[in-house]
Parts: structure tokens; C-alpha cells; sequence
């Protein structure tokens, strides 16, 4: 649903067809290829997203990474916050 919902956004938006597909993976967050068939959004999950507006064959990439927090969950894990601020 996340795939086809980020592919609408782009076109609605204004966008020409991108040179390749929205990329959304929830589980192997690498970001290579793009969804498979039963993958959903579940608590735990990262979430890469790699989108690409496009606009007289000019594409914008836009690369997100989200976590979806478990119900007993009020903050990323230790782990993510680690990382993230290792790249900061």
C-alpha cells in the first residue's frame, strides 16, 4: 500500500513518470530492489524510502529512513538513536 501510495503522491504532485519506481522496503533496509509481494509496515520495522520526482527529465532523489515504534515503545531504540547520531 506504501508503494502505491508514494507512486500516486509523485504523479498527482506534478510529477513526470520517474526513471524507476518508488523503492520501499521494510524488510531488508538496504533500499536494493524494491517492495516484494507480502511486505508490510509492522512495529519494529525500519522503513527506506527512496523516492524520485521527475520534471522535463530532471529527477530530484529523496532517501528517508523511518522506525515504526513498538506499542510499548515511546522512543526509537537505544540502537537507532546510536547510529543515527553516529552519522550525524
Amino acid at each position: 500500500k506504501l508503494h502505491r501510495k508514494s507512486y500516486d503522491a509523485l504523479i498527482s504532485s506534478g510529477s513526470e513518470v520517474p526513471g524507476y519506481l518508488p523503492i520501499v522496503r521494510t524488510t531488508d533496509p538496504s533500499g536494493h530492489g524494491s517492495w516484494m509481494a507480502g511486505e508490510e509496515c509492522a512495529p519494529g520495522n525500519l522503513v527506506f524510502l527512496e523516492l524520485s520526482g521527475c520534471k522535463f527529465g530532471h529527477h530530484a532523489p529523496l532517501m528517508r529512513t523511518a522506525y515504526i515504534l513498538k506499542p510499548e515503545e515511546t522512543e526509537a531504540p537505544a540502537w537507532l538513536l546510536e547510529a543515527e547520531r553516529l552519522i550525524q
